[in-house]
């Protein structure tokens, strides 16, 4: 700042600055305090690099067009955060996690699907039309970041969540991913005045209980000195950059967003790794389970309620018992047949993917 100074006395042109143009000034250079990075550039490269089937890019590719063709300004907000929620669960977060709503907080995926999953993403939604309340490059210190800052504290210090990853402001057309470490090391801090006021204000020992009170006589403030004390990296994403796009242009999107990123979900970078997801439908085709007997897991043949005659492993045992009239023996010679084709199966599909 003081280099910007010194050009303006150097050029001679400080004697007239009036103290407004300074103020705007002042401000543009507060806004440089947030770095705005692409999708591609906020993923890590370990998990950027690992290989995403065609089978989730086609479905990104379809829930995507779904999302964009939906979108109408003239709708709500309540509408706009329905298709958020769908993009999201339709995409990457059907199976194994829950959205939904958390108190007054819009949207939060949830660590898991299982009773007692905490949330792990807060999602502030706002409708198109609401520029006023969104959050932008030219409009940082907004209700919608404000409003960010008091979910986060409610997660963090009165519910003890130490789950939240990464925090999402989007208006349907705008997604601004912010990670929650960054809130963590300022908001958070003890030397931080926020902290003492969330208390004061979550037991009702301020002057106003509205949440509209905290937001402007907390939040605001001190989302201003978090701007003048740190620069912060923020992830902007606009899904209808990518609508035009196939293949692999889509896998910067479809990482972003994916609960490896947003949740931070180990990931495997190891070539020899299985998918979980891949692990338990082998199982299932060669027609076996994996049990817990105490702290080991073991690999076993289906218990007699669940076989399945079409599987692997009930095929070959129903050609060999005829021959093998040990039960054990006829087992342990078709499990030896089964896996030598799967490992076969398994060598040619890698030696199929790798480039030539």
């Amino acid at each position: 700042m003081t280099g910007s100074l010194f050009l303006l006395q150097r050029g001679g042109k400080a004697q007239g600055i009036g103290f407004q143009l300074f103020a705007r000034m002042l401000s543009c250079y507060t806004l440089l305090m947030f770095t705005f990075t692409t999708p591609k550039k906020a993923i890590s490269t370990a998990f950027y690099m690992l290989p995403v089937l065609q089978s989730d890019i086609e479905r990104l590719k379809q829930s995507l067009a779904t999302y964009l063709q939906s979108g109408n300004p003239d709708e709500s907000e309540e509408y706009h955060k329905g298709l958020i929620k769908d993009f999201l669960v339709h995409t990457w977060y059907a199976r194994d996690y829950s959205i939904n709503t958390n108190g007054r907080e819009d949207l939060v995926i949830y660590s898991g699907s299982q009773a007692g999953a905490q949330p792990a993403v807060i999602i502030e939604a706002k409708s198109p039309a609401n520029s006023t309340e969104m959050f932008s490059a030219q409009n940082p210190n907004c209700k919608a970041l404000q409003e960010c800052v008091y979910y986060f504290m409610q997660e963090a210090i009165t519910e003890q969540n130490t789950e939240v990853r990464h925090i999402i402001i989007t208006n349907y057309a705008d997604w601004y991913l912010f990670d929650a470490k960054d809130f963590s090391r300022f908001f958070l801090a003890k030397t931080n005045p926020i902290v003492e006021q969330f208390r004061k204000f979550e037991a009702g020992q301020l002057s106003d209980k509205k949440t509209s009170y905290f937001y402007e006589q907390c939040a605001k403030p001190a989302i201003n000195r978090w701007l003048e004390s740190e620069a912060v990296t923020v992830t902007h994403v606009s899904p209808r950059d990518f609508a035009d796009k196939t293949g692999d242009a889509l896998i910067p999107l479809y990482k972003v967003l994916a609960p490896e990123h947003l949740l931070a979900k180990p990931f495997a970078n190891d070539s020899n790794s299985l998918d979980k997801h891949f692990y338990a439908e082998l199982l299932h085709i060669i027609g076996l389970e994996e049990v817990k007997d105490g702290g080991k897991k073991l690999i076993q043949r289906k218990t007699p309620a669940d076989r399945d005659s079409a599987s692997l492993i009930e095929s070959t045992i129903y050609q060999l018992e005829d021959v093998i009239t040990s039960e054990e023996t006829c087992f342990e010679t078709a499990l030896h047949l089964v896996i030598t084709w799967v490992n076969r199966l398994l060598f040619l599909k890698l030696v199929e993917s790798k480039p030539t």
